[in-house]
């Protein structure tokens, strides 16, 4: 199966973009694979969510989605790809700011529907019970049809799946290798308050997951599997 790589972008022709392009290129010699652009022009009501699983409908293979903020790093797409097997669903690189300092490597939720991160160094690739999509091989052939939901508008979806997934006993994981994330780097160009989108997505994720108790039967069956600060809903 052929792998595709996605990047989403409100311009390709701006310095942020070139330099996500730019550090694909230098990272992956030797790959093959179909990259996608997805250039939306700027437009305000541009939808991840949308872009994400219009390129996974048309993938014939695993996925990677980058966003533009991301700048790649040493062998990130080999530690990805070695994670590939019939029961791993999203295999994701560590984040790190442009310092270098971790911003995530899996989340956990309070029971008010707020992401809490892990953020230690690992030295091997883990179990997480759920992770971001800044940069990460989604394995299509493992989702059964399953996509990102348009209930979200921003934040949260790529939990969601992770959650779906794992009911289905499909797992996530993320390797150490590093990217770094320049989070929320396009909407700040674009003037757009996260706050209202981050608000409504914790309330939707909290009534879906939290309030029916899906989420905690979820971590009763595979907590033990996941790092310990991972293990309970905060």
């Amino acid at each position: 199966m052929r792998i595709s790589i996605l990047i989403c972008t409100p311009d390709s022709t701006s310095m942020r973009f070139r330099r996500c392009y730019n550090s694909l290129l230098t990272t992956t010699k030797g790959h093959s694979y179909d990259l996608r652009i997805f250039d939306n022009r700027g437009d305000k009501d541009f939808s991840h969510i949308t872009e994400i699983n219009k390129a996974l409908d048309i993938a014939d293979g695993p996925m990677v989605t980058i966003d533009d903020d991301v700048v790649l790093e040493g062998n990130w797409l080999d530690a990805l790809l070695n994670q590939v097997t019939p029961t791993v669903g999203i295999v994701s690189c560590t984040a790190t700011n442009e310092r270098g300092q971790i911003r995530s490597k899996g989340a956990t939720f309070t029971k008010h529907g707020v992401a809490k991160l892990l953020r230690r160094e690992i030295n091997e690739p883990i179990f997480v019970p759920c992770t971001g999509s800044c940069c990460s091989l989604i394995n299509t052939p493992t989702l059964g049809g399953l996509r990102y939901s348009h209930e979200y508008k921003k934040y949260c979806f790529d939990p969601d799946l992770s959650f779906r997934l794992w009911e289905r006993s499909i797992s996530t994981i993320v390797v150490p290798e590093k990217v770094w994330h320049d989070s929320g780097g396009t909407m700040r160009d674009l003037g757009i308050d996260r706050r209202p989108f981050a608000q409504a997505d914790e309330a939707t994720f909290k009534k879906k997951w939290i309030d029916t108790g899906r989420l905690q039967e979820l971590y009763d069956r595979h907590s033990l599997l996941w790092p310990e600060e991972l293990r309970s809903i905060l």
